[in-house]
C-alpha cells in the first residue's frame, strides 16, 4: 500500500507582530471572497478605544499583497480614527468611539497588481454613564490613507 510523506517547515525566527491584535470579532472583519457584499456589523461601548481590522487574507489571491489602504468615516465625531497601518494582508486603524450613535467605516485597499477591494463596518456605539474621565472630545478625520 503506497503512502505519501508530507514535510512542513515553520520559521519561528521572525515573529509576526501586529500593531493592534484584536482577539475577538467585534472589531475584526475576516473579509470573504465568496460574499463580497457582507457588511461587518458590531456594537461597542462609548469611550472605548479599539483597533478595527479588515483582514483580506480570505478574499485576495495567494501571493497578492496590500500596498495601500484608505479608511473613510461617515461620522468622525463618533469614530475618531488614528494610526492607520498595513499588517501583511490586513488593513487596520485605531478608533476612539467617542459619542453614542451610529457610524460606518470603509477600508479600501489597493493590491500590488492594482486591484481594489473594500470592507464596510457599521458600528452602533452604545451609550454609557458619563464619568467625566474625558471632557476634551474631538472630531477626527473623514479619511486616513497609509501605504506599505
Amino acid at each position: 500500500m503506497p503512502f505519501t510523506v508530507f514535510s512542513l517547515e515553520i520559521d519561528f525566527s521572525t515573529p509576526v507582530t501586529e500593531p493592534c491584535a484584536e482577539l475577538g470579532r467585534v472589531t475584526r472583519a475576516y473579509v470573504s471572497a465568496y460574499d463580497r457584499g457582507r457588511i461587518h456589523v458590531a456594537r461597542v461601548r462609548r469611550q472605548e478605544k479599539r483597533c478595527v481590522v479588515a483582514d483580506f487574507n480570505g478574499a485576495i489571491p495567494v501571493g497578492r499583497t496590500v500596498v495601500s489602504a484608505t479608511w473613510r468615516a461617515t461620522n468622525p465625531w463618533v469614530t475618531l480614527m488614528s494610526d492607520a497601518s498595513i499588517a501583511g494582508r490586513a488593513a487596520q486603524v485605531t478608533v476612539d468611539f467617542q459619542f453614542a450613535g451610529c457610524a460606518a467605516l470603509k477600508a479600501t485597499v489597493t493590491l500590488d497588481n492594482g486591484e481594489i477591494y473594500n470592507q464596510v463596518f457599521e458600528f452602533t456605539v452604545r451609550d454609557c454613564p458619563w464619568f467625566f474621565e474625558n471632557d476634551a472630545l474631538t472630531t477626527g478625520p473623514y479619511v486616513l490613507t497609509v501605504t506599505a
